[in-house]
């Protein structure tokens, strides 16, 4: 009998479909992480993008904030208008969770995830979305108290029944801790399981 080398499924076909939008520039793409360079590279390529991270301090930088040498060298960067940035943040204060609005923010605080009103309105983006594509966690989600931003996001992107895409291994361990499945990926492993 003759066969085949390899062949692709009609979900594969749908797959493949999906990871050319991403090519395209079309979805929502979400941005995070401590690789700016990355971010950047990718930004101007897509029509909406949610920025997170240290991706998403850089409007601070822009306007003259200085949040240390990691960020300072990007003062200058052109960042187009669909790239959507936090509008609160959270920081460590006597060893608490504290959150301040972006024009609230003061010389001295360290950043370390988006705030209560981005996750509400990014949550609402995805939910809305055809198409998500997250590169990196939202903040430093290897402590709890910060994790609320990267874990939300991620329920969210689980949850909102679109095509996703996530990269970076900090997200994959990010999605682990969360506790949250991906749909995509338990179809793969309950087929590996037969």
């Amino acid at each position: 009998p003759k066969v085949m080398s390899s062949c692709v499924g009609r979900l594969m076909e749908k797959e493949i479909e999906s990871l050319g939008k991403l090519k395209k520039g079309r979805g929502l793409f979400i941005l995070g992480g401590a690789k700016i360079e990355d971010d950047l590279k990718l930004a101007n390529k897509w029509n909406r993008v949610l920025a997170c991270g240290m991706f998403g301090q850089l409007e601070l930088v822009k306007r003259g904030f200085d949040l240390g040498k990691d960020l300072r060298k990007f003062r200058n960067v052109t960042i187009g208008k669909n790239v959507v940035f936090p509008v609160d943040f959270a920081f460590e204060e006597n060893g608490k969770r504290k959150e301040f609005r972006s024009d609230e923010f003061a010389r001295g605080m360290k950043i370390l995830d988006i705030g209560s009103e981005t996750v509400t309105r990014y949550v609402e983006e995805i939910r809305k979305a055809k198409f998500v594509f997250m590169k990196g966690p939202a903040g430093f989600f290897e402590d709890g108290r910060f994790s609320f931003g990267t874990n939300e996001l991620l329920k969210a992107v689980s949850k909102c029944g679109a095509f996703s895409v996530l990269g970076g291994g900090h997200l994959t361990v990010a999605l682990d801790i969360a506790g949250e499945k991906l749909p995509g990926l338990e179809a793969l492993k309950r087929g590996s399981d037969n």
